[in-house]
């Protein structure tokens, strides 16, 4: 089953129920080619523009986990970006994704390491979807998925937030573009990494407040329909829309 919505022409494909569940989303429809859905996406929010989640104000690099972990390197610059569909083998080890037959090390958000307290922002206008604190190791902590107004929502995770950020929510609470949704946590309520943002797309609603941001190897391809890359946004956020 596909359909076709404009501005430009996107061809989606149905993501049934037990598809969606093993990546914990409801099922609905997915583009049927992630790079078209992608495109679809910086058309059709180009009028409205989008904001940085986050300001880089300082010196930044782009991290490589494809070779391996170290929560105690020498950073070489205050912000720093841990891209998106990385393979990060050994990175997690956390008891939370021992759970299937497969390890699950394909990074499905964007990572955008900064300081602990850094403000968080609203790329888009939109509502509180669900908001929690998962303080499992290795999880989210502090965490806010929200969802954007338009044709067809997305709904954005920022996990990796302070314990308070998760507090000041309440489902349904209407967002603007650009306004605070929290600050980043530090290692003692974040899941116990680095201080970051963990910042995740869907094109489907989640099951509950979590999105898995790393998935198995047998679910990639799926999720990569269904998860979108931010890293375009991102940039397009930073150096306004051409």
């Amino acid at each position: 089953m596909t359909e076709t919505r404009s501005p430009e022409k996107i061809e989606l494909c149905s993501i049934g129920r037990d598809a969606a569940r093993e990546i914990g989303v409801c099922p609905g429809m997915a583009p049927k080619d992630a790079s078209m859905g992608l495109k679809y996406l910086m058309a059709a929010n180009r009028g409205a523009g989008w904001c940085a989640p986050l300001v880089i104000a300082g010196a930044s690099e782009v991290f490589d986990f494809t070779k391996g972990y170290d929560p105690n390197r020498q950073l070489n610059a205050p912000f720093g970006i841990g891209r998106f569909g990385e393979d990060r083998i050994g990175m997690y080890e956390a008891p939370l994704f021992k759970t299937e037959a497969d390890a699950r090390t394909i990074h499905m958000g964007l990572d955008i390491g900064a300081p602990e307290g850094t403000p968080i922002f609203a790329p888009l206008a939109g509502d509180i979807w669900g908001c929690g604190i998962l303080s499992h190791d290795g999880d989210y902590g502090g965490t806010v998925i929200l969802r954007t107004e338009g044709e067809i929502p997305l709904y954005m995770l920022f996990g990796h937030l302070s314990s308070e950020t998760a507090k000041r929510w309440k489902t349904g609470l209407r967002v603007e573009k650009g306004e605070l949704l929290g600050w980043l946590g530090g290692k003692h309520e974040n899941g116990g990494w680095n201080p970051h943002l963990h910042w995740q797309i869907s094109w489907l609603e989640p099951l509950k407040v979590d999105f898995p941001g790393a998935v198995a190897k047998p679910n990639e391809a799926l999720s990569r329909l269904v998860f979108v890359d931010p890293t375009e946004f991102l940039k397009a956020s930073i150096a306004g829309w051409r």
